[in-house]
Formats: C-alpha cells, structure tokens, sequence
C-alpha cells in the first residue's frame, strides 16, 4: 500500500524561513499539527520545525518567538519520502531515525504534506479493531 491513500490526512502548514517562531506556533495551532514545513524562497524544503524545536531552541533557550526566524531554530536535516513508496517504508525510516515526521513530496521534489507517526497509529488501531471485528464475528 503507497502513501498517496494517506494524502488527505496529511496536510500541514509550511512556512518561510524568515516567519518567526511565533507565525509557526500559531498555524500549528490552526492545523492542528505538531510541525511546519519550512521552504526557500524558491518553494525547496529546507526544514521541519516542530513542537520539540519550540520548546527546545525557543522557549527554553528563553529566544523571543516574535522575532526569531525559522531557519535559526528549525531541524535542518529534513528526512523525506515520496508518495509512491510503500508504507512499510515510510515506518522503517520512522523507527530508524527516530522521528515523528516525515517531509512528503511527489516525484517531482514537490511538497505534498507530512507523514505522522499519530496517522499511522491511528490506521494500524482501525486495522486491528476491524481484525477484532471480523474474528468477533467468525467465532459467533
């Protein structure tokens, strides 16, 4: 199974490197998201910046979120994964690297949205609560 079945659950803001810390808080807030895709004035990604990051090397660095730009606080090395690659994949890297979010784009290098580990939790809940269901149902 690709990603492209998880496109619509993936939205998330992205932002400019030079919004504040403050702008991203915000639409993470309005998203309902625990981090922002940061781009280049040329629309590449160069950065993830994420509830950690917030709390990390914002509030406890004790910075302004009003005035500290994206790209002096956000996660520079952004892993990503396009939308033709299998879920297994996309889990693997999860788990490898330790991450909550994955960057997505299209073939074409274009941001499409983020994969979360909370979407895939919530697909595997459904898969095994239909598994349950279904044995449920056979054994009665």
């Amino acid at each position: 199974m690709s990603l492209k079945r998880f496109l619509r659950g993936m939205e998330a803001p992205i932002m400019s490197q030079t919004d504040s810390a403050m702008e991203a808080a915000v639409q993470m807030t309005e998203f309902r998201r625990g981090v922002v895709l940061v781009k280049n004035p040329d629309g590449k990604l160069v950065g993830v910046f994420t509830e950690r990051d917030l709390v990390r090397r914002v509030v406890a660095a004790n910075r302004n979120p009003m005035a500290t730009p994206l790209e002096e606080v956000m996660t520079k090395e952004v892993i990503t994964i396009t939308d033709d690659v299998p879920l297994e994949e996309a889990v693997a890297l999860l788990q490898q690297h330790r991450i909550r979010h994955l960057a997505l784009l299209d073939s074409e290098g274009v941001i499409r949205g983020v994969l979360s580990l909370r979407i895939l939790l919530h697909e595997e809940i459904d898969t095994l609560k239909w598994s349950v269901d279904s044995l449920e149902g056979y054994l009665n």
